[in-house]
């Protein structure tokens, strides 16, 4: 036997036992959870040890079961020696991803968290629904639907604006979904890989170390985009965006943080200005055609307004409530 066939059959063995002990500490609750059911979108063990999912048809739901204080705190622990975090006094905190399926997680031990760990594993899109399955749930309205099929055909650029958790890059793939139909190609600028698209010429580009979203939309000006869709847009990349957008790569998605459609126009300002010196409001209102608000109401994800941008006058954006 050659090194290179010794040491290949040793990393085996070594991630053959770290599964094991991954699939023991997850259990056939969180398991089945994570990896068998695709209606839900997040998993969230509380402090009190109630086991909730996240869920695109119902919204959050307690499931009516508990998990194992103890098996909370070395979850926790597994996943910090994953990524090489040493935990101690002043590291009670852990972000990382699920090891070989690389789902999103973030757990926080005691005493941040009492009276017992509590961790979140948001879960990568698998399955794709689309506009008309928003609707049957009853997270959009018809109307909704209409008016964004339409932008889409027409390539108008969108916003989709949300919380933290509010469901809008599940929505960018229902609008990505509706894309796909004119077989144009398309780039996908992330930082976590989570759009997704059946389009067959479809090119993702994800941020790498010392490789940020700004660089990588220098290099997509020069691979042929007809669409251009960005993860979520969080720093001066922002202004690229516009750019591409107004220079002949219209009918993209884009999302950002907020609640509201002013709030997330000017988040975008905000982040234009860590690269320019003027916000430019004129240029974000004949750039972005419309804004898709996103929200948890009743912990259900629902559509909650369709506001599309009219114009720019005296320092405000005109903005009118579609639907």
């Amino acid at each position: 036997m050659n090194f290179l066939n010794s040491e290949t059959e040793k990393n085996n063995l070594i991630n053959a036992r770290k599964k094991q002990l991954l699939d023991e500490l997850l259990g056939e609750d969180l398991k089945k959870y994570l990896w068998e059911d695709d209606n839900i979108t997040e998993i969230q063990v509380n402090p009190d040890n109630r086991i909730w999912i996240d869920t695109f048809s119902e919204g959050n739901i307690w499931t009516g079961k508990f998990f194992d204080p103890e098996k909370s705190k070395q979850l926790i622990n597994y996943i910090a020696s994953d990524v090489g975090m040493e935990l101690g006094v002043g590291q009670r905190i852990v972000t990382g991803r699920i090891p070989f399926t690389l789902e999103r997680f973030e757990g926080v031990l005691p005493p941040v968290s009492k009276p017992n760990a509590l961790f979140v594993i948001r879960k990568k899109p698998v399955k794709i629904f689309s506009l008309d399955d928003y609707v049957s749930v009853g997270s959009m309205s018809e109307k909704q639907k209409e008016i964004l099929v339409k932008a889409i055909s027409e390539y108008k650029n969108i916003l989709v604006v949300g919380a933290t958790a509010s469901g809008k890059t599940t929505f960018c793939n229902a609008l990505i979904k509706e894309m796909e139909q004119y077989k144009d190609r398309l780039i996908f600028l992330e930082e976590t890989p989570e759009l997704l698209s059946e389009n067959l010429n479809s090119i993702f580009l994800e941020t790498a170390e010392g490789i940020e979203l700004l660089r990588l939309f220098k290099s997509t000006m020069r691979l042929s985009p007809v669409r251009i869709t960005v993860g979520e847009v969080r720093g001066a990349e922002a202004i690229e965006l516009l750019t591409a957008w107004n220079s002949g790569h219209s009918g993209g998605v884009s999302t950002i943080h907020s609640d509201s459609a002013i709030g997330g126009l000017r988040q975008l300002e905000r982040y234009i200005k860590r690269q320019s010196l003027d916000s430019q409001s004129e240029t974000i209102a004949i750039t972005i055609h419309y804004i898709v608000v996103i929200a948890k109401i009743s912990g259900k994800r629902k559509v909650k307004e369709i506001v599309r941008i009219k114009g720019y006058e005296n320092g405000d954006y005109i903005l009118e409530a579609v639907e």
